[in-house]
């Protein structure tokens, strides 16, 4: 397969992900990493696409390469984790924001992974990254979130209403995932995990007054 056919792949992709921030690693099955790194070096030296930081790369969703919206940093922390073949996650801050359970916005971009990765800076923008014990982190990426949104507010915070408002955030599929991560809460989570995770849409305050 020839550089021009590798290039033209490679951007086919990109484009079918508006939104999304690619490495390397993500095109190892259309050439060996030779070509992909070459690929990737012409496209982003043509305009076609923006190296947004070391052996990352985008296409802008508005605007020209130069002058366009900096990606989303969950975009820029997934494609950490690809690249890496960890696991990322957000910390309780973000997620609870997330969750709408505080209105309180982090001043940085930060996650949880259980790899040594290095922040990134995208223009003005620093997405950090905190490298903790595999075992805090669930298999499900959305698990986790919820886990440490609750770990964030607090044993003694949690109301009835930040229960509802993240069972309704969660598809059937993410409580399915959180059903089965069970195990990755502390033990004073476990009926309020069960609850967000419930097929039962009455779920209430209850559980968390039994717990207290």
């Amino acid at each position: 397969m020839n550089a021009h056919s590798v290039a033209s792949k490679i951007l086919r992709r990109m484009r079918a992900s508006s939104g999304a921030v690619f490495s390397a690693r993500d095109f190892l099955d259309l050439g060996n990493r030779a070509a992909i790194d070459q690929a990737l070096f012409r496209v982003a030296r043509d305009g076609k696409v923006r190296r947004i930081g070391r052996g990352l790369y985008d296409i802008p969703r508005k605007g020209t390469i130069v002058d366009a919206r900096a990606p989303s940093p969950d975009a820029v922390a997934a494609a950490i984790a690809r690249k890496f073949g960890a696991r990322v996650a957000p910390t309780g801050a973000q997620a609870a924001n997330a969750f709408g359970l505080t209105t309180q916005v982090p001043a940085q971009a930060r996650y949880l992974t259980d790899h040594p990765a290095k922040a990134v800076r995208i223009g003005k923008q620093v997405i950090a990254f905190d490298q903790v014990v595999p075992k805090r982190l669930a298999r499900h990426p959305i698990s986790t979130a919820v886990i440490e949104s609750l770990r964030h507010i607090g044993h003694d915070h949690v109301t009835g209403d930040d229960v509802a408002r993240i069972r309704r955030s969660l598809s059937r599929t993410d409580r399915q995932a959180l059903r089965a991560d069970l195990q990755h809460a502390p033990t004073w989570m476990h009926r309020m995990i069960q609850a967000i995770a419930s097929d039962d849409d009455h779920a209430n305050d209850s559980v968390v007054k039994r717990h207290r």
